[in-house]
């Protein structure tokens, strides 16, 4: 306005977008190596609902270092992928909306993969004792591992003979295997080591000799 002129200018529009609510109500997770992971799900509320977009981060430590997670991370929920892992590992998830200028990054939550014990008889695909005594199979140890001892029952049960140890003695022939279990549960079995006796029935040398002074004995045999 300047004196009697009164000017108008063009009117702005202004948009105020809802603040977007973004809530994971999954929990934390633990599987074995292999194993489905468990679809992760939360809620969105507030934003416009006709201009909104999803993307599923990860990250190594849950605080920083987050970039986009594998497969498909663009909706409303999300599934990681299952992975096959020889070290146990761990990977956060958050989820990012975006609703006009406004940007919301949930709280994240973990999913920890363990890899599976090592099932493994060190004394290989056979053993063999001589009785009395007895033979002793050995299993590989690790970080937590607990054992159970299984002898092969053909045509029934498999009879379990052992525990809580990583070694088993035994002195009766037969087909062995241990199953392990580490964090988690998780579960590997070895293969199976055959455990045999090594009896001598016979343990005979050629008889008694009389010979002349300074001559040579037969050679022994048996």
């Amino acid at each position: 306005e300047s004196g009697n002129c009164i000017s108008i200018g063009e009117p702005v529009a202004v948009t105020v977008t809802p603040s977007i609510t973004n809530t994971i109500t999954s929990a934390n997770q633990v599987v074995c190596a292999g194993e489905t992971i468990s679809q992760i799900t939360g809620a969105v509320s507030g934003g416009n609902p006709d201009d909104v977009s999803y993307q599923w981060e990860e990250s190594a430590n849950g605080t920083s270092g987050w970039g986009n997670a594998p497969g498909a991370s663009r909706a409303l929920n999300y599934t990681p992928e299952a992975e096959v892992v020889t070290t146990s590992k761990t990977t956060y998830y958050r989820r990012k909306v975006v609703s006009g200028n406004c940007t919301s990054f949930s709280e994240p939550v973990s999913v920890r993969i363990v890899a599976m014990p090592v099932a493994e008889i060190l004394d290989g695909t056979n053993d063999y004792f001589c009785p009395p005594a007895s033979a002793t199979l050995t299993a590989r140890t690790g970080a937590g591992y607990r054992y159970t001892w299984y002898k092969v029952v053909e045509g029934g049960d498999d009879e379990q003979v052992g525990a809580d140890q990583n070694t088993y003695t035994t002195n009766v022939e037969g087909y062995y295997y241990v199953v392990v279990k580490g964090e988690n549960d998780c579960t590997s079995t070895s293969s199976v080591t055959r455990v045999q006796s090594t009896i001598l029935n016979t343990n005979i040398i050629s008889g008694e000799q009389t010979i002349c002074y300074n001559t040579v004995p037969a050679t022994l045999q048996g």
